[in-house]
């Protein structure tokens, strides 16, 4: 189901893969690809990050504890149909090292999507997380719609080794 949480202002900036020169950008997106890894062998965005930059359809979030990446959120925030206004910044992936960061993450997806001229998150999350269902209910989210997600006998979602990864498969 995808849930959305209105655009706010944060206590403080969100960090940017944008804002970051290249030499460290490149590494960022190095440090994103092994934390998807260490959580979810054999998943890597790094095409997704890279195509977002190149054709400016979002950005990417960086949260940090300390100098270690502790989550990424990969959003786009252009419209989905040419011609029509930003109406809300996408959250395609989510990473997050620990569960308990996810509400940090939300408030600077919040201000994120205020920088970025949209009216609100909208964040698809996997059955898997009820209790970040839970959270995003008492954050004020709504429920924008639901889906069912089919696959493939043989081939089904594998759940991370630790934390939190969403990913709503538009890329």
């Amino acid at each position: 189901m995808t849930l959305t949480v209105e655009a706010m202002t944060g206590p403080r900036a969100p960090r940017l893969l944008s804002s970051l020169r290249s030499a460290a950008r490149d590494s960022a997106v190095r440090e994103c690809a092994a934390l998807l890894d260490e959580s979810l062998p054999g998943f890597d965005y790094t095409r997704e990050i890279e195509l977002t930059q190149e054709l400016s359809l979002g950005d990417t979030l960086l949260l940090h504890d300390g100098d270690t990446l502790s989550g990424f959120a990969l959003c786009h925030s252009a419209p989905l149909v040419e011609g029509r206004s930003r109406e809300e910044l996408r959250v395609l992936k989510l990473v997050l090292r620990d569960e308990s960061a996810f509400d940090g993450m939300l408030v600077l997806l919040a201000d994120l999507a205020r920088r970025s001229a949209t009216a609100r998150v909208a964040i698809r999350l996997q059955g898997d997380y009820s209790s970040l269902y839970r959270r995003l209910v008492a954050h004020g989210a709504r429920v924008r719609w639901t889906d069912l997600r089919m696959v493939l006998a043989g081939y089904e979602e594998r759940t991370p080794k630790f934390g939190v990864t969403l990913s709503n498969w538009e890329i």
